[in-house]
């Protein structure tokens, strides 16, 4: 039997209590019967680096910006698609796809 896919969404600035609960959620598949990838838009690397040193497979969109503007380009035309694809294509950083 195929284990459930997890994607979660990340949208974060520091590192807290919730990417620490993330982070032991997702690095136990065996106990939560699911791979866990994480689509990361943080502007700050030692979050993405966090994560991946963690052993989490994630797709990192790169930098974000914080400021109102860069929220409202963000929102309202976005850069990219940053993940519409992410379950098909290879992560950006860390862990494996087996």
């Amino acid at each position: 039997m195929n284990r459930l896919r997890v994607m979660h969404v990340v949208v974060a600035g520091d590192i807290g209590g919730a990417e620490r609960l993330l982070t032991d959620l997702a690095r136990r598949p065996e106990k939560t019967s699911a791979d866990h990838e994480v689509a990361l838009i943080t502007p700050n690397r030692n979050l993405a680096a966090y994560f991946v040193e963690a052993g989490l497979l994630v797709h990192d969109r790169g930098p974000a910006r914080e400021s109102p503007m860069a929220y409202l380009r963000q929102a309202l035309w976005g850069p990219e698609p940053a993940f519409a694809d992410c379950p098909r294509r290879a992560p950006c950083h860390g862990g494996s796809k087996d």
